[in-house]
């Protein structure tokens, strides 16, 4: 397998249970999700990162999510958006067509139609989606002399990977007097 692309998104959704789902799912796949609940902070993310795609709900405190846009015009050009909503207005239809928006997906949105919808506006061949569930990490620390050893570290890490790594070697050392060497082979699919 050759390296894998982790698409950056900008998540704006303020609904605490439609956000955890959409980072759920998202991040099941190879996409790194940033997470906000407001247009405002969205706009804040914006001036620091650059995104290869932004998730938007329409109805947000502060700043909703057409006029985030609205406001963030010259840093999302060039950016796919897809703009989520519960709600079906007409006016709210009309303004988001006025700012470009690839997308209009009414909630709650299937897996599969979203994952199409983003395979679409980001020209993703179905191989280019990567279900990380199919590639787990995966680490083995071998001994390869009394004071010497070998980590190797494979598939896809989540977002415990550190914690795991460590608590995968604490455990390889325990009882270890000490050991001078450690060498570590980095399989980098996902790196």
């Amino acid at each position: 397998m050759q390296l894998t692309k982790v698409y950056q998104v900008l998540l704006l959704e303020d609904d605490e249970s439609s956000a955890k789902l959409l980072l759920h799912t998202l991040e099941r796949y190879n996409f790194q999700v940033t997470h906000v609940s407001d247009g405002q902070s969205g706009l804040s993310k914006l001036r620091s990162h650059h995104y290869d795609l932004i998730i938007s709900d329409v109805m947000m405190p502060y700043l909703d999510g057409i006029s985030f846009l609205e406001k963030a015009k010259e840093q999302v050009t060039g950016t796919p958006v897809i703009m989520l909503t519960s709600v079906g207005e007409k006016e709210s239809v009309v303004r988001a067509a006025n700012q470009n928006i690839s997308a209009y997906l009414l909630k709650p949105v299937s897996t599969q139609t979203l994952l199409e919808k983003i395979a679409q506006l980001l020209s993703l061949k179905p191989e280019m989606i990567v279900d990380k569930k199919q590639h787990p990490l995966e680490v083995k620390i071998t001994e390869t002399s009394i004071s010497q050893m070998l980590m190797e570290i494979s598939g896809c890490p989540s977002k415990k990977a550190t914690e795991e790594i460590y608590s995968k070697f604490a455990h390889k050392l325990a009882g270890r007097a000490s050991f001078s060497n450690l060498r570590i082979h980095l399989k980098t699919d996902f790196f």
